[in-house]
This record gives structure tokens, sequence and C-alpha cells, in this order.
């Protein structure tokens, strides 16, 4: 299971593109948590930082399909930590 620590990441949109989508900088730290289901009966976890600074265009979803799939609607920050 992936558990996004950080409350309400923040991102600002930056002036570059990238294959015709918006390059977006993170401007805190993301923490996520990760726990397998053996690290839930020890209480075990592993965490990942995604740094300020980091850049990500969102979710690759095809141009054809973005009227029904935003790249920042819920996939958005598992986006970022796939970049």
């Amino acid at each position: 299971m992936i558990r996004f620590v950080t409350e309400g990441p923040k991102f600002q949109l930056t002036s570059r593109t990238e294959h015709g989508r918006a390059v977006w900088r993170v401007v805190e730290d993301i923490t996520v948590k990760f726990v397998l289901i053996p690290q839930e009966l020890t209480g075990a976890a592993s965490y990942f930082v995604i740094p300020a600074g980091f850049e990500t265009d969102g979710a690759s979803i095809p141009w054809w399909a973005r009227w029904k799939f935003d790249p920042w609607g819920r996939v958005g920050l598992s986006a970022v930590l796939h970049d």
C-alpha cells in the first residue's frame, strides 16, 4: 500500500513543455510511505521523498483521451512518484 504523507502537495507551473504537455515543479518536498502487507503486521514502513524542485509533466495520457482523463486528476501524485 502507498500513502502520500504530505498533505496537499504544491506544484508550480513552469514555462517549459515536454511532448506538448506543461511541465510542473514540486514546490515543497512530498513524502510517500510504502507499506507492504507483512510490514502492516509489524508496523514497519519505508519512506521516499520527492524533493522540492523536481519537475514532471503529470500522467502520460494520450491527447485524444485527455477529455476524459485528467493528467493531474486521481493519478497526479502517482505520476510524480513514477517520474
